[in-house]
């Protein structure tokens, strides 16, 4: 990555990105913000389809006092879609910006920026509450169990080890019925 230049950046939020969770197909804007006086001559995105890599040149949309805005449009046509920023020219000579900053050498695909397409969460969810529960420790029924060998049994009260070579093997109990019979707290 590069320090000595910075005031490129892009990311998922809606003053870069025209729709977060587009359809699969469908054609959204992405944008990215360059401070000035560090600019590139040109910009563009390179894109990967079903893995083919293109590249689609960015027009600037606007400025400001202090930054200049560059457009792109880009294809969900994978279900994720990834892409990355191509600066060249001026200051940045040649630079690619993903996910992980600047960077002068040509960078993998795995921090690029990623659009996932996929149809909106339904409206009812931004009302709702859930509840995610971990049956071991939410509560024991009166049923008996017998917990695998290589299992630590540990007493309800007890608290669970932390870090240690027993992290992912203290076992307490719960289950799903205990789960059933405290639908009510829920």
């Amino acid at each position: 990555m590069i320090s000595h230049l910075s005031g490129a950046h892009h990311d998922g939020s809606d003053l870069y990105v025209s729709n977060s969770s587009p359809e699969f197909d469908e054609v959204i804007q992405v944008r990215l913000r360059v401070a000035k006086p560090n600019l590139p001559t040109s910009v563009s995105i390179r894109a990967v389809y079903d893995g083919e890599p293109r590249i689609h040149a960015a027009t600037i949309s606007h400025e400001t006092d202090t930054d200049v805005w560059w457009v792109a449009e880009l294809t969900a046509r994978n279900f994720a879609q990834n892409y990355r920023w191509l600066l060249t020219g001026g200051e940045f000579e040649f630079a690619w910006l993903n996910a992980e900053g600047l960077s002068t050498r040509d960078v993998s695909d795995a921090a690029d920026f990623l659009l996932i397409a996929h149809p909106p969460a339904p409206t009812w969810m931004a009302k709702s509450v859930a509840y995610q529960i971990f049956p071991d420790r939410f509560s024991r029924s009166a049923h008996e169990h017998t917990p695998p060998d290589y299992f630590v049994k540990r007493e309800w009260d007890q608290l669970p080890e932390g870090k240690s070579r027993n992290t992912g093997r203290e076992w307490f109990g719960g289950d799903i019925w205990g789960i059933a019979d405290r639908l009510d707290y829920l």
